[in-house]
């Protein structure tokens, strides 16, 4: 017997770019049946930063029927337009269009996404001839997609199309970052540190970020832009291209040879192909047997590490004789580790209680900061409560949180009902409360200690 199941999907998905100020799309969808038609019945179209113009839309019964949705069906919000089109049925198609209308010139690059929440049967994307598409995430794509039968891609990136070879390309933009970079890289007096991890630690530490909350309490510091690096130093503050070029002008007054590095992310493919695939930036200090890399100008980070989109990330290390193309370090599992220290006591009824230590170091550390970064007292608090469901949590302690580069400390108390199982005799504990689960015979009323928050098993009889 052959089953076939059927859902909704977009039959046709067509974008035009018009510049200078407008792109245009058609979506044909089709609902399979009634559960499609109640979630995709109803189309919202969500913009920002442009009007929404040249709107049209209609359903196509199933016998081939056009009703056209009336104009007062429409309901456009600040940032939202909804609709609902009259007569839809299982089996029929949603057609509309739409165009984007912007009031500045479309610039380049330009990202035209090319997935949906439902299924994508054909994408069409046009452009002017001067422009140059990248697909991302994706193996021989063309601008007209055939029938998706793995994962789309992710986007379609337009930039203007090279009028020159890629090397005499390359050379010329290293040439421009470097120019660039020296230009704003004026000198500074000396720092009596002159080790490189401790120069940039001063950096991330003394020099406060203007567009990070690192208090994690007031709105980001809006600064009246540095002129120059010693303009950063004196006032103590600035933006983290500001702080890199401080770090860069005091290891260059400490003696070192330093570059600006354009760095990739994890969003695009591991060749770079354009100048908008190296979003990032740090700065590299030559060595005879390489290159260090550091980004003070990122106030989480611990001592010697990249962010988390950096790490093994293509680069562009720029010189005046052109590019160097390389690939980032990786940080080692040791220094993003989360340590845990326990003390629990084991109850007769088999509850557990005690005191709970967390540490996080390096990546770890940062991703907990960045997210407390957005999040009020309770929601924090709420964040270590939901990590441990069924548990009661309290006396919550949080350092760190705030501090830059500094390890996040977390200490709480901790009581656990019904944490063993019972049988007329004997507790079977699980041995590692935080994961991993087995069975041991512990007597109750005694108190167990472990680093990594194993129950130490004793074998023993009630």
């Amino acid at each position: 017997m052959l089953l076939l199941l059927a859902f909704a999907e977009i039959l046709l998905w067509e974008t035009h770019v018009l510049p200078p100020y407008q792109i245009s799309h058609s979506v044909r969808l089709q609902l399979a049946d009634q559960q499609d038609v109640t979630r995709h019945g109803i189309v919202v179209i969500r913009h920002r930063g442009y009007s929404i113009t040249n709107f049209k839309a209609s359903s196509v019964s199933p016998a081939g029927a056009i009703i056209e949705l009336p104009t007062a069906a429409l309901r456009d919000a600040e940032d939202t337009l909804c609709f609902a089109l009259p007569a839809v049925e299982p089996g029929a198609h949603i057609e509309y269009q739409y165009t984007e209308s912007y009031a500045e010139p479309i610039s380049l690059p330009l990202s035209v996404p090319l997935q949906r929440e439902l299924p994508i049967r054909r994408r069409v994307v046009s452009y002017p001839p001067s422009w140059q598409p990248h697909y991302f995430h994706c193996d021989n794509c063309t601008a007209d997609l055939p029938p998706i039968s793995k994962a789309p891609p992710a986007y379609l990136l337009l930039t203007a199309r090279a009028t020159q070879s890629p090397d005499d390309f390359w050379r010329a933009h290293a040439a421009q970052l470097t120019a660039t970079f020296e230009r704003e890289l004026s000198p500074v007096p000396p720092r009596p540190e002159r080790d490189l991890n401790a120069l940039a630690e001063f950096c991330r530490t003394q020099i406060k970020n203007s567009l990070y909350r690192t208090d994690n309490l007031s709105p980001a510091d809006h600064a009246e832009p540095n002129a120059t690096p010693a303009d950063t130093l004196r006032r103590g503050i600035g933006t983290a291209h500001e702080i890199n070029l401080l770090f860069a002008a005091l290891a260059r007054a400490a003696g070192h040879a330093v570059h600006l590095v354009r760095v990739g992310t994890s969003d695009f493919r591991r060749e770079i192909v354009d100048t908008a695939q190296l979003p990032n930036e740090v700065i590299a200090v030559s060595f005879p047997t390489g290159y260090a890399f550091f980004n003070p100008g990122a106030p989480y980070l611990s001592a010697g590490l990249l962010d988390a989109d950096e790490e093994g990330q293509p680069a562009l290390l720029a010189t005046a004789d052109g590019p160097v193309f390389l690939t980032l370090p990786s940080s080692t599992p040791d220094q993003n580790r989360t340590e845990r220290k326990t003390r629990l006591a084991l109850a007769a009824d088999g509850s557990v209680s005690g005191r709970i230590e967390v540490t996080y170091y390096g990546l770890a550390a940062a991703a907990r900061k960045r997210r407390a970064e957005r999040q009020p007292s309770a929601e924090r608090l709420a964040d270590i409560w939901n990590e441990y469901p069924g548990a009661r949590v309290t006396n919550i302690s949080l350092k760190n949180i705030a501090t830059p580069a500094a390890p996040v400390h977390i200490e709480f108390d901790i009581y656990v009902p019904n944490y063993a199982d019972r049988s007329p005799r004997r507790l079977f504990l699980p041995t590692n409360f935080f994961g991993a689960k087995a069975a041991f015979t512990l007597p109750p009323g005694h108190v167990y200690e472990s680093e990594e928050g194993d129950i130490l098993p004793i074998r023993r009889p009630l």
